[in-house]
């Protein structure tokens, strides 16, 4: 008999799974399945893969859209770094990226406490062009630019030789994407000759390009830059007149005119000499053809300008990722993770640390929040507020666990609701104490459990003097440790590294302050043959110089009063007088009960 509940899932889950194809997997009362658009049919390379993923509750058969599902993918036995798959509004998680090479991938999707796993399959290739193209240009010098396309529609490895007037070729390989051009600079020799272009392509694809061409040494020309002769005219398109060469310069030749003597005003960016929206729409976009009023047409902003016809009419300018408002578009908002550095492995009496490195993808600047979690619990936030667009920031964050093996999660979000995460597995260890025997008169040599630690956190000191940081090294396994000092300008620090240990050691940091202030300081020790790690936080203060005060007494004797033989023994007698008092008290206070007996 099959409960009300299990036929509700099964509705739910016919909702949105395909037939076929999907796999599925259930937890407790947490059912997930997962399925691929390779599912209904073959998916090229290059062509995005759309992933989703149903979470639902197994006993009432509803829909979990609050959980953190992050997907990871395997080719070749090599999984990826883990992304998060946002809930979509067609009841799913989901996922899309395209990939490169055929073959058969498996992707996993893990939502906490449940996960499930499937294949896909690239099997097709679009009909592949192999073709390439070797020509030539010319800068603004009028000199000639090599020139090598990619002209199919494949990443193919283009070889390039150009051969200047028989000399020895120049050599040089890239892989360009399909429609990709590579344009090489040409130096020249002066006098005339022929140019040679070849290319090829590792698919088979080959072209030749030969150019005769001549031109005098640069240095017989009187103006440079680009090269002329003396009253040699030239058209400045972006200032719009016309130069002569005069003197060795390039200076506005008024007798000429801009519209009449140069051909090709269209594309200098103004409608100008007779120019129209019809004739000429590059200029019209830039400039007259368009005014600065703006309006906004569902997602898409549009902008007023001339009409084929007289007047004006409103026409799309631009569309809005992020939405259009009042007339612009609405800065778009995003964060991504572009590096997660973690240490696997530590001791319950050390602190993990986790550095996430994350870059503002949007057009606007966020406040950025970054939650740490263990065993899907937060445990620690920090917060980077006023991050610019494109602006990449790391962040270290500290933080405890109890022994055993765990998941470390970082997720970053910003005030616009985007977020991005990321996660690592670790191990801690339990923290031994050293022992002892019964007697506490020396080690017992016992296992050790390999370890590296200091004993404080924090370090006060002056400027201009110096401190040392004692660290302390065990292990059962000989091998080197290596010490790693940040957060504090190099040039105050100085230590040895690698540490050689056979069982126990330490080894000393120095630290010299050299102006006031403070500093986080993170200390990073790695146990080489072991790969442990181990990372400890210091807060270091440089304080100002102390002034140090003059004594108010003088305590040294002065026998300056003792100008005779006579008068010298009669001083030493008095002073052996005086000593022999003070060793008499001494010796009464030294009696009373209690003073040489050891403290309870």
């Amino acid at each position: 008999m099959i409960s009300g509940g299990f036929i509700l899932f099964v509705v739910l889950l016919m909702q949105v799974i395909p037939v076929s194809g999907y796999n599925s997997a259930e937890v407790n009362d947490t059912a997930l399945a997962v399925w691929d658009s390779s599912d209904s049919g073959a998916v090229c390379v290059f062509n995005p893969v759309v992933f989703w993923a149903n979470l639902t509750n197994s006993t009432t058969g509803e829909q979990i859209a609050d959980s953190m599902c992050m997907i990871r993918y395997s080719y070749g036995g090599r999984w990826s770094d883990p992304r998060q798959m946002p809930f979509s509004d067609d009841g799913a998680y989901v996922y899309s990226k395209s990939f490169v090479m055929p073959g058969t991938y498996l992707f996993e999707v893990d939502c906490g406490n449940v996960s499930a796993q499937d294949e896909w399959v690239y099997t097709d290739y679009p009909d592949r062009i192999c073709s390439v193209d070797a020509y030539f240009t010319k800068d603004g010098n009028g000199f000639p630019v090599a020139n090598f396309r990619n002209t199919g529609n494949w990443y193919e490895q283009v070889s390039y030789v150009i051969t200047i007037k028989g000399n020895t070729p120049i050599r040089g390989e890239r892989i360009l994407e399909a429609g990709e051009t590579l344009p090489v600079t040409i130096d020249w020799p002066g006098g005339t000759g022929t140019i040679e272009l070849d290319a090829s392509t590792d698919c088979g694809a080959t072209d030749r390009e030969t150019m005769e061409f001549g031109h005098q040494d640069k240095e017989t020309y009187s103006c440079k830059y680009p090269f002329g002769y003396e009253g040699n005219n030239l058209c400045d398109y972006k200032n719009r007149a016309v130069l002569v060469c005069s003197g060795g310069n390039w200076i506005t030749d008024d007798s000429r005119s801009y519209c009449h003597d140069c051909s090709d005003t269209c594309g200098d960016g103004v409608l100008n000499c007779g120019e129209t929206l019809r004739t000429c729409p590059r200029d019209a976009r830039i400039s007259g053809g368009w005014l600065d009023e703006y309006q906004c047409s569902g997602d898409t902003l549009q902008r007023k300008r001339l009409s084929y016809a007289y007047g004006y009419e409103w026409a799309d300018w631009k569309d809005c990722e992020a939405g259009c408002s009042n007339g612009e578009c609405i800065k778009t908002c995003g964060v991504e993770i572009v590096n997660f550095e973690r240490t696997s492995r530590f001791t319950t009496n050390q602190a993990g640390l986790v550095t996430v490195t994350f870059r503002n993808t949007g057009e606007r600047n966020e406040n950025v929040k970054i939650d740490l979690y263990l065993d899907g619990k937060k445990k620690e936030t920090r917060y980077v507020n006023n991050v610019n667009p494109g602006e990449t920031e790391s962040k270290p964050v500290y933080y405890y666990s109890s022994r055993g093996d765990h998941r470390v999660s970082v997720q970053v979000s910003t005030d616009c609701g985007k977020s991005d995460s990321v996660y690592s597995d670790i191990t801690v260890y339990q923290h031994t104490q050293a022992h002892v025997d019964p007697y506490g008169k020396k080690d017992v040599l016992q296992p050790l459990e390999t370890n590296a630690w200091i004993n404080l956190n924090a370090l006060d000191m002056e400027a201009g003097t110096s401190r040392t940081i004692p660290v302390h090294f065990q292990t059962d396994v000989p091998q080197d440790f290596e010490i790693d000092v940040t957060g504090i300008p190099e040039d105050w620090v100085s230590f040895s590294t690698p540490v050689s240990v056979e069982r126990k050691d330490t080894a000393y940091i120095y630290l010299t302050g050299k102006r006031q202030g403070s500093w986080k300081v993170n200390i990073r020790i790695t146990a080489e043959k072991e790969g442990l790690e181990f990372a400890y936080p210091v807060d270091v203060y440089v304080g100002p110089d102390e002034v140090k005060e003059p004594l108010l007494f003088d305590f040294s004797p002065d026998f300056s009063w003792l100008t005779s033989v006579g008068e010298t023994q009669a001083g030493v007698a008095a002073m052996a007088a005086l000593a022999m008092v003070a060793l008499f008290l001494g010796v009464l206070r030294l009696r009373e009960p209690d003073i040489l007996e050891d403290d309870e």
